[in-house]
């Protein structure tokens, strides 16, 4: 609940709402359908942010659990180039784009 506050709360900076928005979906990942997800990721990913590209690093992640590869590898590769993106962020969406690639 406190997060969803935090979310809420336009008192607070954007940064801080962003990030416990970002949480949120964190939390509820594994409980919860990909679409979904991807619903509530689409404020994070359509605005430049500094939790833009964790949210895109999500997104990847909720279309593989709808089983929608394409979209996943997109979702990586933006990772990958994304300019605020960290270099550890960066190696996981590489090997993320290794992985899914051999698959095919």
């Amino acid at each position: 609940q406190a997060l969803k506050m935090m979310a809420e709360d336009t008192s607070l900076d954007g940064f801080y709402r962003q990030l416990a928005a970002l949480q949120i979906v964190m939390k509820k990942f594994d409980s919860t359908n990909g679409k979904e997800l991807l619903e509530n990721l689409e404020t994070l990913v359509s605005k430049e942010s500094p939790v833009q590209a964790a949210a895109i690093e999500l997104q990847g992640f909720a279309h593989l659990k709808l089983r929608n590869v394409k979209a996943a590898l997109q979702a990586f590769s933006s990772v990958v180039k994304h300019p605020s993106a960290p270099q550890s962020m960066r190696v996981r969406a590489r090997a993320m784009l290794e992985t899914l690639s051999s698959s095919k």
